[in-house]
């Protein structure tokens, strides 16, 4: 679980005391469920082990997938990196792009050419700072992102993120086209997360003790905010939709479970009953942490506001999910699962694979 997860377990605790969780009226509404996600011959894959190598899908570029290769067996091995293309089932090397002897590196997503990427400059190390890279013209660009930062946001050609100074947070806006950087510092009695932006407009969720959390947007062209307060049957955000329209949480009222919540019609819709980790608002899409006793994985469509869910084969259950760019990807393991390994993990077999279904528009 992140530090964001565990802040919010907290922030949900303490807002859950406050409120009395009173909770709406009529509840949440349920969802639209569409198909089942299945595996057929034709679906795409990537398998997980091969040619001495772990994979791993890590982030969308333009219609395909970039994956990060590490040797078998080897942890401290360097990073490499291919494209992986669901259509055509290719994977193609990027040249150039490997991470340094025991340094670490975490690849956040992509817009356009350019691919965010979180840097540590060691295994103990807890200065951050970020690596922009340009796949197209090879440019590298490093920023620093200040003190406990969240993990960066990359769309609509700007970066975002949110640090610590020393009497309150801040908001940093990156904009990809000048590289400048602008800083929004945020009112001392509020605490700000899961910022996202879309077009010209940045949205968060912030806190203030004692009182509900708000959605914020900010125009960047007009400077104006608007802050829309929360019901007090919805216990913190873990994520933020870049518009500011939609937030999920992990709680409604005292029932744990994945909920949306609309900000224009006020209105929570819930997507499971059961709990689960991290959540995240991947452009259009709600994806959640598959906890390891549920093995229950998709995606909520929030135009359609559609539920897939992946049906449960004989014999394997789901591992992992994400939305990359226009791609669903989730990963499968063996039910029961195999015995871990000295130092724990699980051995990855040479059945276990990586399964993509295209998005729509």
């Amino acid at each position: 679980m992140s530090r964001l997860a565990l802040a919010y377990r907290l922030l949900g605790l303490v807002l859950l005391l406050l409120t009395g969780a009173t909770g709406c009226q009529k509840g949440p509404n349920s969802p639209t469920t569409g198909p089942p996600i299945t595996v057929t011959a034709k679906t795409p894959r990537l398998q997980e082990a091969g040619n001495g190598k772990v994979r791993w899908p890590v982030a969308g570029f333009h219609d395909a997938i970039i994956v990060s290769s590490n040797t078998a067996g080897v942890p401290d091995s360097p990073t490499t990196y291919d494209l992986w293309d669901p259509a055509s089932g290719t994977l193609t090397a990027i040249p150039g792009w490997q991470t340094a002897p025991g340094g670490r590196e975490r690849i956040i997503g992509s817009w356009d050419d350019w691919v965010l990427v979180e840097l540590y400059l060691s295994s103990s190390s807890e200065q951050f700072s970020f690596a922009l890279r340009n796949l197209g013209t090879g440019e590298i660009r490093n920023v620093k992102m200040g003190a406990n930062p969240e993990p960066p946001q990359i769309a609509d050609g700007r970066v975002v993120w949110i640090s610590d100074a020393a009497a309150a947070q801040e908001i940093h806006v990156y904009s990809l086209a000048t590289g400048g950087e602008e800083t929004i510092r945020l009112a001392p009695e509020f605490n700000a997360f899961g910022v996202g932006i879309s077009g010209n407009r940045l949205a968060w969720f912030e806190v203030k003790d004692g009182e509900p959390g708000r959605i914020v947007t900010l125009d960047l062209a007009s400077g104006a905010t608007t802050g829309v307060p929360l019901p007090a049957s919805v216990h913190g955000l873990f994520a933020v939709s870049g518009d500011g329209r939609y937030g999920a949480t992990d709680k409604h009222d005292r029932t744990p479970g994945v909920f949306v919540f609309d900000s224009t019609t006020q209105k929570t819709t819930r997507l499971l009953d059961t709990r689960t980790g991290d959540l995240w608002i991947r452009g259009s899409y709600v994806i959640w942490e598959v906890e390891q006793d549920q093995h229950v994985a998709g995606f909520y469509d929030l135009k359609r506001r559609e539920l897939r869910l992946v049906q449960r084969r004989s014999g394997s259950m789901p591992f992992t999910t994400s939305v990359f760019g226009n791609w669903f990807v989730w990963s499968e393991m063996p039910n029961p699962p195999p015995p871990t390994v000295a130092g724990g993990g699980m051995p990855v077999g040479p059945d276990w694979y990586y399964y993509a279904l295209k998005l729509g528009p």
